[in-house]
């Protein structure tokens, strides 16, 4: 049996099927009650949706348009929560919303939208910003047609690390976590119940070995892929998979001070601007997301169309610019988890969560990323009875991510540890400790230590290369040509520290590429 496998091989309180941001922040929460607790992804942690998410921790402001009122207060108060808790990690970030005469929107309705926002935040952090101050800070901010301009707050995040956050922290507490392992078949009772899966070694190409693996509950949090479990028990499909595609410019090419919310000029849906890890994201499209669409390349990618669309929008706002597609990094695309409803506009789609039962499998989807610790305490308050376990009000009181200690740390400086601690939380001293001296700078065009990359490689269950540079860290969308200015000095750390010969590496390097080229760049015309 292969060794991925053996020690999964005995009965467990939980077992969890996907590893992204609600699948951790289950795990996370009930290895810290101290249960038995399974967490498995047939592809890497993170690979869907949680990596791919707009990198914002968010109340939703569109949301109100719709009336969404429920999905926002959720929404800011676990934004707050997560500034607080999650410190370094999750950073707030101012955003400009600037009116036009085009919009023929009333500045009433967008100060009442903006102080709804913050009252449900409890605080006051929005208002009315002068035309002097938004363009001495923004000058290339398109000024024809400008009327005025509203500020507020929400937070930035790099999604990847918030999930293996969780997941680090959980398997800490006692918990398994396994990834490129998948659920072959869920297994049942003599009266149907579901009590195990059948698992599969998705590592690599040639294995083929499979465990059966029992437990008292199964939780689905497989994202927009559900019901691709479900459909074994028989039921019928809920979800309307979404496509968001966004666009990555150096901040070089696009300089922004802060994050701006847009309305696109052509069919007035809202977008945004940000400064994200360095470099300048704008998003997002909101699209159906076909299986003919799905059978075209590996993994979601941004299409010619869409590139269109918020190319359209960037110059629109910054027309001195003259961006061009050559001034794009890298492309990604995910897909929401929206319950579908039937609604002909897919934006205003509810962004609510749904827990269904069904033959004793408990499903968890739609939500966002800003309120999955909000769904994992809904589930594990759902099962509890079923594992007889108690929890105490007292754990769903500490914080997501344990309080950041500070260090003193000379080799670095404090904005580099401070970073460092968010990502890697407690065990940011360990980087720093095992690493060599000349591992303390900068990757070029990246605000990530060489150290990061060893630690990374050597503790975060790498399997590929692409698990590194476009999860674990985000070289791959923040570099040209998605990091291959840095291999001669990749090379030799994956291959000392996983054991990869020349060959390994030459297949796994012309993998990424692959992968990248298809779906982190631009698309061709077909």
């Amino acid at each position: 049996m292969d060794h991925r496998l053996k020690t999964l091989d005995h009965d467990w309180d939980l077992i969890i099927i996907g590893g992204g941001i609600t699948g951790a922040g289950i795990f996370r929460l009930a290895s810290q009650a101290g249960w038995s607790v399974l967490l498995v992804d047939q592809s890497d942690f993170s690979y869907g949706t949680s990596s791919r998410s707009s990198k914002m921790v968010h109340g939703g402001l569109r949301y109100l348009r719709n009336l969404q009122f429920n999905v926002t207060y959720e929404s800011v108060r676990e934004r707050e929560r997560l500034v607080r808790d999650a410190k370094y990690l999750v950073t707030p970030l101012k955003f400009i919303f600037p009116l036009y005469e085009e919009y023929h929107t009333s500045q009433y309705k967008i100060g009442l939208s903006l102080s709804i926002y913050d009252l449900f935040a409890h605080k006051y952090a929005h208002g009315k910003i002068s035309k002097d101050e938004v363009f001495r800070l923004n000058p290339a901010l398109r000024k024809l047609g400008f009327r005025q301009s509203f500020y507020y707050y929400d937070a930035l995040v790099d999604d990847a690390r918030l999930v293996y956050r969780n997941i680090q922290e959980g398997i800490n507490y006692g918990g398994t976590a396994i990834n490129y392992t998948k659920v072959e078949k869920l297994l049942t009772t003599s009266s149907g119940s579901v009590c195990g899966v059948i698992l599969r070694d998705n590592s690599s190409i040639n294995s083929n070995q499979t465990q059966e693996v029992l437990a008292d509950v199964v939780v689905n949090a497989t994202g927009p892929w559900v019901d691709e479990i479900r459909k074994q028990l028989g039921v019928n499909p809920i979800i309307r998979k979404l496509r968001g595609s966004h666009l990555i410019f150096s901040l070089v090419k696009f300089p922004i001070s802060n994050g701006f919310s847009i309305i696109h000029p052509d069919d007035r849906r809202s977008l945004f601007i940000i400064p994200w890890e360095g470099n300048t994201l704008i998003g997002t499209t909101d699209l159906d997301h076909s299986s003919n669409y799905e059978n075209r390349a590996p993994e979601p990618f941004c299409t010619e169309q869409e590139t269109s669309y918020l190319m359209r929008a960037a110059n629109h706002f910054f027309p001195s610019y003259g961006l061009t597609e050559e001034d794009i990094l890298a492309t990604f695309s995910g897909i929401r988890p929206v319950i579908n409803t039937g609604k002909s506009d897919p934006s205003k789609e509810s962004r609510a969560h749904i827990i269904l039962e069904e033959n004793s499998l408990i499903t968890i989807t739609g939500g966002k990323l800003t309120t999955y610790y909000k769904m994992a305490k809904e589930v594990l308050l759902r099962i509890r009875a079923r594992l007889k376990k108690d929890i105490t009000q007292d754990l769903f009181n500490r914080p997501a991510l344990d309080p950041l200690e500070e260090r003193n740390v000379s080799a670095i400086s404090k904005n580099e540890k401070n970073i460092l601690l968010g990502r890697y939380g407690n065990q940011a001293d360990q980087i720093l400790i095992n690493s060599d001296h000349k591992e303390l700078e900068m990757i070029p065009g990246t605000n990530y230590l060489w150290a990061e990359v060893r630690w990374v490689v050597k503790n975060e269950q790498i399997i590929h290369l692409d698990d590194l540079l476009l999860r674990r860290l985000r070289i791959g969308l923040l570099t040209p040509q998605g990091g291959i200015g840095i291999f001669n000095r990749l090379k030799p750390i994956m291959m000392n520290e996983l054991g990869w010969n020349e060959d390994k590496w030459t297949f796994e390097k012309r993998r990424y590429q692959n992968i990248w080229n298809s779906c982190y760049y631009l698309q061709l015309p077909q």
